[in-house]
């Protein structure tokens, strides 16, 4: 995933690990369930508060 998006492992593999810890996304293979939209829009933030 990181080289579609021209990055580094870490730079990708890491927010998905926390997302994966507090149980709002779910990765198995190379498939990524949300569990909680809503809990991942509230994590991500709004639009405004992004770099």
């Amino acid at each position: 995933m990181a080289a579609m998006v021209c990055s580094t492992q870490p730079t990708v593999g890491e927010p998905l690990h926390q997302l994966r810890e507090e149980g709002l996304i779910d990765i198995r293979g190379r498939r990524i369930t949300i569990r909680q939209p809503l809990g991942l829009l509230s994590a991500l933030g709004s639009p405004a508060e992004r770099p």
